[in-house]
């Protein structure tokens, strides 16, 4: 699939009031952007049977995308007085790259003996956090950092993983299951920094020490686990041991290098209850550890608008969730029901946070500062009265509540109720053709600072299959009603509020064409 997008320019608005004391002021942002660029992606897998007891697999995953952000914005700050303390135009430019590639290769081999099975396994992944930002400033009046305009930085990040794996299967305890695993990782990132020197038209190189970082882990784990079944009861069980090694080195600041080990034990256990041929109970608890990417670990300063600097935090641990959950599901020919319910708590979840710098400039950074819970209720159903009819339904809810663990001087919570609805009916019309509508809505997500904003989706297509279905043409149409949809986002803590506005093209219609062909056997 290749793919090339070039939206329309759409509005936007910031506002910002600091609130420290002696530095109050207002800080106004209006302007204008688009996104344009293209991404691409394919799959491919192949497999060959050497004989009945030894099987080759390969595959391999492609997406790839360069999106490019055009903006002009008009800044203005005024200080307490009031008055204005300085403003200007700024026209900037960013560049992303973002996706991965994954290369696959399994061996399978089976023995005499039945449910006997030894696989070896090794993926090799590459996911690029490549950035590039330029930023002009124009008609300045009084602004402190003129000098350091226009700016130019290039960021060349990725993340490098290869996993290596080797699962057993022994008849000795028929569900008996053992796995060893080995994990490679490596992030890097370098970032040249530059400014021009309005005296000799010259780009300086101005990077900061950070600017050349390696961060490298290496995982270690066993997995055993067991699958028992008494009638109607049945019980799955595991432990994983896992070890890690964590190394961080800085080219340019070998006193910032530093490097740990740490060892965890993570339990799962499911309970399950076949009530009838149709319907299923399930009760269970599993632990995940969740390991920051490219895009947290990052030192790299996004400073593309001067008022909001991000970056990421190469000091970042693991994150550790703790679930328990029940579900309930029926399945018959015209209606299927499933239902769930978790709860999750995390003491050490990473979390974005903002805060307002001695200079009144906002930056956003990441930390293992969140104590996180969760408890939701999801419901999927499909009603298909008749042939011709099916109606679909995804909903479901949570009950967030967040706040800064015992660790930090940071003093921030949040909680609140979140949810999504997702439904629409679907109609299988004489002549092949089918027709589906639907709408959604999901209401403002919980931060540790504020909230973000709601959205909502409505759309239809209709659908004519030629050829004994072998040829699909589609018409869709999604949101058709308006051009655009509006995101806001509130942010604050004791020494600052902002409140932003964001103008999304939201309007598209589509015409799509498929053919398939061959059938798969076996």
């Amino acid at each position: 699939n290749y793919n090339n997008q070039n939206s329309p320019w759409t509005d936007s608005y910031m506002n910002r009031e600091n609130l420290i004391p002696g530095k109050e002021s207002i800080m106004n942002q209006n302007g204008r952007s688009k996104r344009k660029g293209p991404f691409q992606y394919g799959y491919l897998e192949a497999s060959y049977e050497i004989d009945t007891l030894n099987l080759i697999s390969v595959g391999a995953n492609l997406y790839r995308g360069n999106s490019k952000n055009l903006s002009e914005n008009f800044v203005e700050m005024i200080n307490q007085n009031p008055d204005l303390a300085y403003h200007y135009d700024r026209n900037s430019y960013a560049k992303y790259v973002f996706g991965s590639t994954d290369l696959n290769v399994d061996y399978q081999h089976s023995t005499s003996k039945k449910d006997e099975l030894l696989t070896f396994s090794y993926r090799f992944s590459n996911s690029p956090n490549d950035n590039e930002g330029r930023s002009e400033l124009t008609n300045m009046v009084n602004y402190p950092d003129s000098l350091l305009y226009p700016q130019w930085n290039i960021n060349d990040a990725a993340t490098t993983e290869h996993t290596g794996q080797v699962d057993y299967t022994t008849p000795i305890r028929k569900n008996h299951t053992l796995e060893g695993k080995y994990i490679f990782r490596q992030s890097d990132s370098e970032t040249l920094r530059q400014i021009l020197n309005s005296t000799t038209s010259v780009w300086e190189d101005k990077s900061e020490l950070n600017s050349d970082f390696k961060h490298t882990q290496h995982v270690y784990s066993g997995y055993l686990g067991y699958a028992l079944k008494f009638s109607k009861f049945g019980v799955k069980a595991g432990v994983r041991a896992e070890g890690t090694s964590l190394s961080v080195k800085y080219a340019k600041a070998h006193e910032q290098d530093f490097s740990t080990n740490y060892f965890d034990v993570v339990p799962n256990v499911t309970f399950s209850y076949q009530i009838g041929m149709t319907q299923q109970m399930r009760i269970g608890y599993n632990m995940r550890i969740q390991r920051p990417g490219i895009w947290y670990l990052n030192p790299y300063r996004n400073t593309t608008d001067p008022e909001n600097i991000s970056y990421g935090n190469p000091n970042l641990d693991s994150e550790k969730s703790n679930n328990v959950n029940f579900n309930y599901s029926m399945f018959s020919q015209k209606l299927s029901i499933n239902v769930s319910t978790n709860y999750t708590f995390v003491n050490n979840s990473i979390e974005r946070y903002t805060f307002v710098n001695s200079d009144g400039i906002a930056e956003s950074t990441y930390g293992n500062i969140g104590k996180q819970q969760r408890a939701g209720l999801y419901l999927y159903g499909s009603w298909n009265p008749i042939p011709l009819f099916r109606i679909n339904l995804n909903a479901g809810g949570n009950y967030v509540d967040l706040q800064t663990n015992s660790t930090q001087e940071l003093n921030m919570s949040n909680s609140g109720f979140t949810g999504y609805i997702y439904a629409g009916p679907q109609l299988n019309l004489p002549k092949d053709f089918v027709i589906n509508v639907y709408g959604s809505y999901s209401s403002p997500w919980i931060t540790l600072q504020g909230k973000g904003s709601s959205y909502y989706n409505v759309g239809f297509s209709v659908n004519k299959s030629f050829m004994k279905k072998k040829l699909t043409v589609s018409l869709s149409a999604n949101n058709p009603f308006w051009k655009t949809l509006k995101f806001e986002n509130e942010t604050s803590d004791p020494t600052f509020r902002m409140y932003s506005v964001n103008h999304w093209s939201s309007r598209d219609f589509r015409i799509s064409v498929s053919y398939r062909f061959g059938t798969l056997k076996d």
